[in-house]
């Protein structure tokens, strides 16, 4: 009888310290935003610079999105293509402003994407530092001016939240 009055007192306090607990059970997107691996990303269709574009990324909580695979590669045509119909041109989240053929993520993380067009990056005319995606086919992923518009792709961390 002691051993089953020692039970019911510690699943009691047991359960009293769970009914007060900060319950966190599950990383989720913030609304509107859909989920791919451990990231979160939304496109956007209005024109913007390469550096408006990330400025307006981390005004959403995260950055430009950051590829190192195809099949992130991929995944983004699909979704750019879905979102207009069109094969549209889109900023991608790499950049290699500081030092040419030096290639950084604006997110911090190892610039290791290696899926670029061919004969790219090339930096033509000594203009181009900023990655795009531009859906064409034989050219899909390109460096170009950072200083020309469009769409642009944004991605950030799950969200923690609360149960």
């Amino acid at each position: 009888m002691g051993f089953t009055l020692q039970l019911i007192v510690l699943l009691g306090l047991s359960g009293g310290l769970l009914m007060g607990a900060d319950v966190r059970c599950c990383k989720a997107c913030p609304d509107g935003w859909a989920k791919h691996g451990e990231r979160c990303y939304l496109f956007f269709n209005d024109k913007k610079t390469w550096c408006e574009a990330e400025s307006h990324c981390v005004e959403q909580g995260g950055n430009l999105f950051s590829l190192h695979t195809p099949e992130e590669a991929e995944l983004v045509r699909n979704i750019v293509l879905s979102a207009t119909g069109a094969r549209t041109k889109t900023w991608l989240g790499s950049h290699d402003k500081v030092q040419n053929g030096c290639w950084l993520n604006s997110d911090g993380s190892k610039f290791d994407f290696d899926g670029w067009g061919p004969g790219e990056p090339n930096n033509y005319g000594g203009k181009e530092g900023c990655m795009q995606m531009h859906n064409l086919e034989g050219q899909p992923i390109n460096d170009a001016p950072c200083r020309i518009k469009s769409a642009y792709m944004c991605a950030r961390s799950l969200e923690v939240k609360d149960d």
